[in-house]
């Protein structure tokens, strides 16, 4: 008789959880719309071999909704129970610091040209350039 029981527990898990699939055709909706009322109500899904199952009991809130939705044409106003479905390994939010420079009082420097540099070339016949500084030279 003992052997018996982990299967009869293994045939029950088995038997209360439903495919993504099912419940849309048990309640003819589309994917979108069937997901929409899992976000609603705070339901995660539970995966097994790569497919999205719901157990008995979010089965049971689902229905309700469904019935609530069917009555009033809105998912608005449906209790929504606890979260559920699997835990997921939450990281934390990254953290982002400023740093923030102090500001300095920049002061000007005291430049002053050591020599004059011929601003332009003379061109035959003109009259020889100018001599300016670097400053005056940078700013023309």
């Amino acid at each position: 008789m003992a052997d018996t029981q982990p299967d009869s527990f293994q045939n029950d898990v088995e038997n209360s959880k439903i495919s993504i699939l099912e419940l849309q055709k048990k309640y003819e909706i589309g994917r979108d719309p069937l997901y929409a009322r899992m976000r609603y109500l705070q339901i995660k899904t539970w995966k097994l071999s790569g497919k999205a199952y719901l157990y008995a009991d979010q089965v049971a809130h689902m229905d309700a909704l469904h019935d609530h939705i069917k009555a009033t044409g809105r998912m608005e106003g449906y209790p929504v129970p606890e979260p559920s479905g699997p835990i997921e390994d939450e990281q934390p939010a990254p953290t982002i610091t400023l740093a923030v420079a102090e500001t300095q009082q920049v002061t000007t420097p005291s430049y002053t040209p050591k020599q004059k540099r011929c601003f332009r070339q003379p061109e035959a016949g003109t009259q020889p350039s100018q001599e300016v500084d670097d400053v005056a030279a940078i700013v023309q």
